[in-house]
């Protein structure tokens, strides 16, 4: 898969993770929120209610006047207490009541503690408040109960709705719209006989609710939360079971603005560390590359840490091909800094060695000047004639190098210009070994083909000046009893197609590895001799590859070196084949 795409794919995959994340936490954030609201909510309004109740159970206990066994209130007390539709009881310090105003079915006329104590907590799963509050009037320690409906409360709704059924025999009719407004969508209302048979059902559940037995009915009652009402109806008992909606105040708290506020900001707070930590993540290979370009730019081309590392790799994955392109270009650079600073430095050793070299003969030829000239000695002519040798010879050494100079520079430039004729390579051949066993007192063995003669379209000065470069390079850098055997053979081809290959080889000192790798590179000398220029093989692979021929070189240390020139056969450069 290419970069981009991959690049496409990853960044769709992490808009929808972040998507799907955030939609989940505005679920969850919505549904806290809701939660803690509604408990916050219920806690609050039962606490409201019960500070009002222990407010005004104090103003009865002020109110209250006791003369005897009997309780006196104020009209306007009882009035407020009918307005406010409290309950009331007195019970003095032997738990009787003497007191009771508006008492609630579940009411006793005499309590013990845990009497009290039952009345409240099952009074509260019905709906009802109750405060209890004991002080002293007139020197008797009474108890108050002071009551009150929540009218919010399902209990008391079921409470209202049972006052209205109309019943036709077994047969109840309820109205339909406070039986909706209690019920709601997953509430449901059931009314079961003594038998723990179903006589009504709205919106009923399972069918294990269908027929109970009165031991099942009970242990449903006490276990699945439900809000239950025990009604007669002549002779029978009836048992109201309510499933209050669960969703009732889901619905309610709809329209508060505070849920959807509060649940959307969590989502946004998330959604934003989400791209932050999706951008980070994304744009991390990112900028790791800009930073390497930066150090490959200020010149430091190893390779980052991190992609070395197995870790490295693995999450960079999607960026491989970059990373590859960058490592290559990192690695060829580094390599191309390492082999300029080897060229700088042999071209320093170069450049020094040719100083001398030029210094060398001009400050010999200056001495014999300067000795030729001086008149406190009388040269004879043998003298004059051996330093005139000398003199020449410094001259040609100066030449020879400023000549190499000059080729090179050519060469490099593509300036060096080819006159190919045909020239006959053997005898060719033959005039460069004789001339230099003339010249070098070398012992070179010719080994040629005699009974052809090779014509070759080939830039005669310039096939000279590269074959004896390779023969001089023998015969400079080996011992002089160093044996040298130059070799001509002839290449046929397909068509007729005629070439020809050189070797020279001898039996002297080699060339070490490391110098053979670079042999043919401007600068590289073959051995510490200062007797070359250092540019006599460069100059002689570029001769022969610009005709279109290759070199070759073989060497070992202490074996010896051959180096071979081919030209392939081709039939257009081949002019005549003769017979000798």
């Amino acid at each position: 898969m290419k970069l981009e795409a991959r690049l496409s794919l990853r960044f769709l995959i992490g808009m929808i993770v972040i998507l799907v994340i955030v939609i989940g936490v505005l679920f969850i954030s919505a549904g806290l929120i809701q939660y803690f609201y509604m408990d916050q909510a219920t806690k609050k309004e039962s606490t409201s209610l019960s500070k009002q109740l222990d407010q005004d159970i104090k103003r009865i206990k002020s109110q209250t006047v006791l003369v005897g066994n009997t309780i006196h209130l104020t009209r306007g007390t009882a009035n407020w207490l009918r307005k406010e539709e409290y309950t009331l009881q007195i019970i003095n310090n032997q738990g009787k009541v003497i007191y009771s105003f508006q008492p609630l079915d579940q009411m006793s006329k005499h309590y013990t503690a845990g009497d009290l104590l039952t009345l409240r907590e099952q009074s509260k799963k019905r709906g009802i408040y109750i405060s209890i509050w004991s002080d002293q009037v007139s020197k008797n320690r009474l108890i108050w109960i002071l009551a009150k409906h929540d009218k919010n409360h399902p209990a008391y709704l079921l409470h209202k709705l049972v006052e209205k059924v109309k019943w036709k025999g077994n047969q109840l009719t309820l109205p339909p719209n406070p039986l909706k407004d209690l019920v709601k969508q997953s509430g449901w209302l059931q009314v079961f006989d003594e038998e723990g048979k179903v006589i009504y059902r709205y919106q009923g559940p399972q069918a294990k609710w269908m027929n109970l037995s009165l031991g099942d009915l009970t242990h449903q009652l006490l276990y699945e939360n439900l809000i239950y009402l025990e009604e007669k109806h002549g002779q029978q008992s009836y048992t109201w079971v309510l499933q209050p909606d669960k969703h009732k105040e889901i619905e309610n708290s709809k329209n508060d603005p505070f849920h959807f506020v509060s649940a959307m900001f969590i989502a946004c707070i998330v959604l934003i560390v989400l791209i932050y930590l999706f951008a980070k993540n994304l744009s991390r290979p990112i900028w790791f590359v800009m930073d390497w370009i930066q150090q490959l730019a200020k010149g430091h081309y190893q390779i980052p840490e991190p992609l070395t590392s197995g870790s490295g790799k693995k999450k960079n994955q999607i960026f491989h091909e970059v990373f590859q392109s960058l490592t290559f270009l990192s690695e060829s650079l580094s390599d191309l800094e390492e082999e300029r600073k080897r060229l700088e430095q042999a071209r320093e050793e170069w450049l020094a060695g040719v100083s001398h070299d030029l210094k060398s003969p001009l400050s010999s030829i200056q001495g014999y000047a300067d000795l030729y000239t001086s008149k406190k000695y009388q040269w004879t002519r043998e003298e004059i004639n051996e330093y005139l040798e000398l003199v020449k010879q410094k001259t040609e050494r100066v030449y020879q190098l400023i000549d190499d100079l000059n080729i090179t520079f050519r060469l490099n430039n593509h300036a060096l210009p080819l006159q190919q004729t045909p020239v006959n390579v053997a005898k060719l051949l033959e005039s460069i070994v004789f001339d230099t066993m003339k010249n070098k007192g070398a012992h070179i063995t010719l080994k040629s083909i005699s009974s052809y003669t090779i014509m070759y379209l080939l830039d005669e000065q310039w096939f000279h000046r590269a074959i004896q470069n390779l023969i001089e390079n023998a015969v400079v850098h080996n011992p002089p009893e160093t044996n040298i055997e130059v070799n001509l053979m002839m290449i046929q081809g397909e068509g007729g197609a005629l070439g020809f290959r050189i070797t020279i080889r001898d039996d002297g000192k080699g060339i070490s590895p490391d110098i053979l790798s670079r042999l043919f590179e401007r600068y590289v000398h073959g051995s510490k001799s200062r007797h070359s220029s250092g540019l006599g093989m460069s100059i002689a692979k570029q001769l022969i590859e610009i005709q279109g021929g290759r070199i070759e070189v073989r060497s070992e240390v202490g074996i010896g070196t051959e180096f071979e020139v081919t030209f392939q056969p081709v039939i257009e450069k081949v002019t005549n084949i003769e017979t000798s």
